[in-house]
C-alpha cells in the first residue's frame, strides 16, 4: 500500500489525531492498560493536564519555534475564577500556559541549547517526522511521529525530548518501564528503519539538569516484544471483531413487510413462498383455518409476483422441513 498520502496529511496535527485507521504509539499505551481503556480513548479523546500542556509547549519552543509563536500564548493569573474561564473561551485554537511556566520554559531552552552534544542532535534533519507503515506480522497500519530525524554518516537516528523531574539513569529507567519508553523506541525505530533512538531529559526545575541517553539493543528488544504483543492484541479486539460485526447475518421475521412498505429499512429481502395450495394444506391442518378464510388473507396480501420482484433471494417451501432447512443453510453459507 502507497502510505504517501497519508504521511502528506498526517503531518496537519488535526488529521493525525483525529484519524483512527492507523494505532499510534500511545494508543497502545492506553491499550497496554486494557482494551476499553484505548476504546474510550477513541470515543472521547483525552483532557488536556497542565503537565501535557507544558509538555506540547515546551516541544514547540525546541522544535518548532515559529509554530510555537503561533501556538502558544501565556496567562498572567492562575487557572480558576471567571478572568481564566473567559480568557480560555477567547483563545480555545491555542495552548495555554501560564506565565510562570513560560519562564520556565524559556529557561529550560536555554539550558538544553547550551550542550554541544543536544545541538549535533537536533541538527542536521528534521523536526516532527511523521511516517505509516503496515506491521509485517499483523498487517495492522501503524503511524508515528518523531521529536527528530536525522541521517549522519549513513547512520539513521531518531531523539525524543522528554520533560521529567530526574534525569538521573536510575529514575530515568523507572519513568522507561511506567511510561513504555522502550515500547515508543522500538515502535518508531521498527516503522521509521531507523538505527539509533536517542533520549534527550531535561528536569523541569532549576537547575534543569540534562540527561542523554541512546537506547540500548536490549533496551529496543524488551520494547518491540512488547509492542508486538500489543499489536496482536489490537489485531484481535479492534480488528478482527469488528469485522466479524459487519459481517453479522441477523435475521428479523416479518410476515406483512411489503404491505407496510418496510423493505427498504433492510439490506437484503428474502421471501418464503409456498404454493396456494400446499399454504391451504398447511392452515388446515395448524390452525383449523377455512378456504373461505384463506382466499380472504390472500386477497389482503402482497401478490406472490409483486413478491419475488421485490425480493433479493426466494426461497420455495413446498417440501419437507428438512428440505426447507438445507435450501436455508445454503442461502446463509452464500451469503
Amino acid at each position: 500500500m502507497d502510505f504517501s498520502k497519508y504521511i502528506k496529511d498526517f503531518e496537519s496535527d488535526t488529521l493525525y489525531y483525529g484519524d483512527k485507521n492507523f494505532i499510534t504509539n500511545s494508543q497502545l499505551g492506553k491499550l497496554e492498560h486494557s482494551p476499553a481503556k484505548l476504546e474510550h480513548y477513541r470515543k472521547y479523546g483525552q483532557d488536556d493536564t497542565n503537565a501535557l500542556l507544558f509538555g506540547r509547549a515546551f516541544h514547540l519552543n525546541i522544535l518548532e519555534p515559529e509554530k510555537y509563536k503561533e501556538q502558544v500564548i501565556s496567562y498572567d493569573g492562575t487557572r480558576r475564577g471567571k478572568a481564566w474561564d473567559d480568557f480560555k473561551s477567547s483563545n480555545e485554537d491555542k495552548t495555554i500556559i501560564t506565565q510562570g511556566e513560560n519562564k520556565s520554559l524559556l529557561k529550560m531552552r536555554e539550558k538544553l541549547l547550551s550542550i554541544p552534544r543536544v545541538i549535533n542532535l537536533l541538527s542536521g534533519g528534521k523536526a516532527e517526522v511523521v511516517n505509516c507503515w503496515e506491521d509485517s506480522d499483523t498487517g495492522v497500519y501503524c503511524k508515528g511521529k518523531t521529536d527528530y530525524y536525522k541521517e549522519e554518516n549513513g547512520v539513521k537516528i531518531m531523539v525524543d525530548i522528554k520533560t521529567t523531574q530526574n534525569h538521573t539513569m536510575n529514575s530515568f529507567k523507572g519513568s522507561c518501564v511506567k511510561y513504555g519508553y522502550d515500547r515508543q523506541s522500538a515502535f518508531y525505530l521498527d516503522g521509521f528503519g531507523a538505527d539509533e533512538f536517542w533520549f534527550i531529559v531535561i528536569e523541569k526545575t532549576e537547575p534543569y539538569d540534562v540527561g542523554i541517553y541512546m537506547c540500548s539493543k536490549e533496551f529496543i528488544e524488551y520494547g518491540r516484544e512488547k509492542y508486538k504483543n500489543l499489536l496482536n492484541l489490537y489485531d484481535h479486539y479492534f480488528i478482527k471483531q469488528e469485522k466479524e460485526k459487519k459481517t453479522r447475518l441477523i435475521f428479523i421475521d416479518i410476515p406483512l413487510l411489503f404491505e407496510n412498505n418496510l423493505e427498504k429499512q433492510f439490506h437484503k429481502v428474502i421471501s418464503i413462498i409456498a404454493s396456494k395450495q400446499v399454504r391451504l394444506k398447511r392452515l388446515k391442518k395448524t390452525r383449523k383455518m377455512t378456504e373461505t378464510q384463506f382466499k380472504n388473507i390472500i386477497r389482503s396480501q402482497t401478490s406472490d409476483v409483486i413478491r419475488k420482484k421485490k425480493s433479493d433471494y426466494v426461497i420455495y417451501n413446498n417440501s419437507t422441513l428438512k428440505d426447507y432447512k438445507t435450501k436455508i443453510n445454503k442461502l446463509i453459507n452464500k451469503l
